[in-house]
C-alpha cells in the first residue's frame, strides 16, 4: 500500500494527468463544484474589454485594412472621374429629351 502512494505522488509530480485515478478525478470535480458555489451571487466575471478598448481595437483594425487597399494613382483617378462626368452629362441630355417628348405627347392627348 505504501508503494502505491509513492507511485501516485511520483505521477502527480511528473504531471501525468492521463493516469489519473477515478478517485482523483472525482475530487477534482468536487473542488470545481465547490469553487463555483463559493462565487458570490450577483457578481459576474468581466465580459471582455471595456468600450474604450473596443474602440481602440476597431481603429487598429481599420488602420490595418487601409494599408491593404490598392489606392489608384492620380492619373487613374482623373480618368475615372472624367468618364463619370461625361456619362452623367450624356444621360441627363437623354432624360431631358425623353421628358420633353413625353410632356408634349401628354399635352397633345389632353387637348
Amino acid at each position: 500500500m505504501a508503494k502505491s502512494k509513492i507511485r501516485r505522488k511520483k505521477n502527480d509530480k511528473a504531471g501525468e494527468s492521463a493516469s489519473a485515478t477515478p478517485e482523483s478525478q472525482a475530487q477534482k470535480n468536487a473542488l470545481t463544484r465547490a469553487a463555483a458555489k463559493r462565487k458570490a451571487p450577483g457578481r459576474s466575471e468581466p465580459k471582455g474589454p471595456n468600450i474604450i478598448e473596443k474602440i481602440r481595437q476597431f481603429f487598429r483594425e481599420v488602420q490595418v485594412e487601409l494599408r491593404k487597399v490598392a489606392w489608384p494613382t492620380r492619373k487613374e483617378t482623373v480618368a475615372s472621374t472624367s468618364v463619370v462626368v461625361v456619362l452623367v452629362f450624356l444621360i441627363s441630355i437623354y432624360l431631358g429629351l425623353v421628358d420633353i417628348g413625353l410632356s408634349r405627347l401628354i399635352k397633345y392627348i389632353i387637348k
